[in-house]
C-alpha cells in the first residue's frame, strides 16, 4: 500500500506517473489523501484497467470537482468526496492554525504557510 501526503507544487505535479505505478506491486493499493494532480490520472486509470495495481482511493482528483467517467467506472476504485480532514482532531488543528496566523498578521509578524 502506498499512501500519498505531500504538498502540490510544480515539482510533485504527476508525481506518480506510469513509470511509478509500474515499480508498484499488483497487490499494491494507492491512497491519495493530498492532492489530486499528484497522480497522474490517465496512468492510474491505466494501471487499473490493466489490474497492473489491485485498487486506489482517491479522496481527491486530478481534475476536481469533475470525476471523469473513465475513473467513475473503475469497479477497483473508491472515490471520497474530498473529505479527509473531516475529522474533528483535524478540523481543530486547522482552527488553531488559523488563529494562530490571524495572531501573528496582528502582532505586525510574518504570516506562516504562506501559498503563492
Amino acid at each position: 500500500m502506498v499512501t500519498i501526503h505531500i504538498p502540490f507544487t510544480e515539482e510533485t505535479r504527476h508525481y506518480i506517473d506510469g513509470e511509478k505505478l509500474a515499480m508498484m506491486k499488483e497487490t499494491a493499493y494507492l491512497i491519495n489523501a493530498a492532492r489530486g494532480a499528484i497522480v497522474e490520472e490517465k496512468a492510474i486509470v491505466e494501471a487499473l484497467k490493466n489490474h497492473r495495481l489491485k485498487g486506489a482511493a482517491l479522496d481527491v482528483h486530478e481534475f476536481e470537482p469533475e470525476i471523469s467517467e473513465d475513473i467513475a467506472k473503475l469497479p477497483n476504485i473508491v472515490i471520497t468526496p474530498h473529505c479527509c480532514t473531516n475529522i474533528a482532531e483535524v478540523r481543530i488543528g486547522m482552527l488553531h492554525e488559523l488563529l494562530e496566523g490571524i495572531g501573528r498578521l496582528i502582532r505586525g509578524e510574518d504570516a506562516c504557510n504562506i501559498v503563492c
